[in-house]
Formats: C-alpha cells, structure tokens, sequence
C-alpha cells in the first residue's frame, strides 16, 4: 500500500472518463479499480476503519426515542397549562383534573431522563467510531485523540463546545476529495448544517435548563398562602411551561438536524471507504463491513 502523500503507483492514470479519481490501466483496458482519494490510505492495514452503518441506526433510533419523548413532554406540559390558565381566568378545575395534570407532567419529565440516557449510549458509539476512522483513513494533524468523541459529552463546559469541534474535524476529513495527508484538511469550512444542529441543541438544553429553574421557584413560591402570592406563581409557573414546550421544540429540530448530520456523516465515509476498498483489491487489502 502507498504511503499517503505518495505519489500513484505504476498502472494508475487519469480517468479518461473526467472523474475525480484515477483508475487503473492493467495493460489492456481500464478497470474500475480507483486509486485511494485524495491522499487517503489505509494507515494499519491489520487495524482499518470500519463501517458507520451498523451503529448509524442504533443512533437514529436513539434520536427518534427523544423526539417521541419531546413530543410527549409537549402534550403533558398543554394540558398542565390547560389547568394552570382555568385558574388564571377564574375558573376551578377539580382536584382530580389538577392531580392528573401534575402526574403526566412528572411522568413526562421521567420519559425525557431516560430516553436521552438510551440516546447518549445510541449516538456516541457512532460518533466515537467516526472520529476515530479519521486517523486509519489516513488523516494527519487530527487537534484531538479519539477519546474525546465519548469524553466530551460529559465535561461540564467543555460539551458546549468539543462534541462540535470534532464534529467539524469528521465533517472536513471525511469528504473524498478532501487532502487529508497534510493539514489542508483544516482549512475546509464544516457543513451549515452541523451549525444549526448544534446550535438548536445548545438553545433546546439552556431554554429547558431556564424553564425547570422558573417550574421550581414557582412551586417554592406556593408556600406564601395569600391569594396574590399564588396568582404571582401560578404566573411564573406558566412561563415557565410555556418555555419548556419551546425547549422541546427546538430539541425536536435538533433531532431532526442530527439525523441528517449522521446521514451526510455516514455516507461521507462510505464513500471513502468504498474507494479505499477498491484501490485495496489491487493490494489484497479489504475492509470490515462492520
């Protein structure tokens, strides 16, 4: 195998068909054999990237538990502040009407835990697989080790900011015609999408983090039993759950925006690697599927 940055080994020229990657000429013809692109080489042939698709869906399917749990969480929070603007408009809803109201808006909020529990342990062994196929494809000047793709997520600080950082990294190395032997890679600007992914699902966790802090200071106000004091936190209360729909709004685009970015992510890859796999036949070398 070439080392990356070499030039194209005997037999291989450009391809008369004017497509990006050259072919090979055996002597008598032109094969389908491509050379790998844009200085792309398999780094250890006895470690080689593998596949993003079998953990793609485990991933998708992590995102699309959050979003049910979003759309849910929506549905708890309408019919909680059905009860809470009964009140405000001077109308008495039953104790049981109330009673039932607050338990959905709980058993929401437990649902919410727990679906992005699953989806961290869904989506992070895809996005760690696909950070770390960049340094076996043969991509140099990588800014972080591959760890960081699990690490970042749960560093206070750190995941506002390093999960997307790496993001751009796979996004930029992972295009075919990218030159990855150099750090040219770098200078390749990151698709808009990952821009608004991450910037939904930042707003989608800050809102949400605003609207839970106003939900409880407005139950904490409750304890003050004079009539004024409870309208002033049945106010705020509403506020707060109001906001906590937009949260799950924006958490429900983000969802959606990151479905597309493992999309463009994982096909971005394949299509390097089905390249990397075709120049590999010439040299017995074949990848995993897995």
């Amino acid at each position: 195998m070439p080392e990356p940055g070499a030039g194209p080994p005997a037999g291989w020229y450009p391809d008369p068909e004017g497509r990006p990657n050259p072919r090979y000429w055996d002597g008598e013809r032109w094969t389908d054999r491509w050379q790998a692109p844009a200085g792309h080489a398999l780094a250890d042939p006895s470690d080689p990237p593998r596949r993003l698709r079998p953990l793609r869906i485990l991933a998708v399917t992590g995102l699309v538990v959050v979003a049910v749990a979003e759309l849910n969480n929506i549905s708890a929070d309408g019919e909680y502040l059905g009860v809470v603007n009964e009140i405000l408009d001077g109308g008495l809803p039953s104790a049981s009407e109330i009673r039932d109201a607050e338990d959905r808006v709980d058993q929401a909020s437990i649902a919410i835990v727990v679906a992005y529990v699953f989806a961290a342990f869904a989506f992070i062994p895809w996005f760690h697989r696909a950070y770390s196929n960049l340094p076996k494809m043969g991509v140099a000047g990588l800014r972080y080790a591959p760890g960081w793709a699990i690490g970042a997520w749960f560093i206070p600080i750190f995941n506002l900011f390093r999960p997307k950082q790496i993001a751009n990294d796979i996004d930029r190395a992972s295009a075919p015609d990218a030159v990855v032997n150099t750090n040219a890679w770098h200078e390749r600007a990151p698709a808009r999408l990952l821009h608004w992914w991450w910037g939904l699902f930042v707003a989608s966790g800050l809102l949400a983090n605003v609207a839970a802090r106003a939900i409880i200071n407005a139950a904490e106000d409750q304890a003050f039993l004079t009539r004024r004091d409870a309208l002033d936190a049945l106010e705020q209360e509403r506020t707060g759950f109001s906001l906590d729909v937009l949260a799950s709004l924006l958490a429900i685009a983000a969802v959606v925006l990151a479905i597309l970015v493992i999309r463009r992510l994982t096909q971005a890859q394949d299509a390097v690697l089905d390249r990397l796999e075709g120049a590999g036949e010439q040299y017995g070398t074949a990848l995993p599927s897995a």
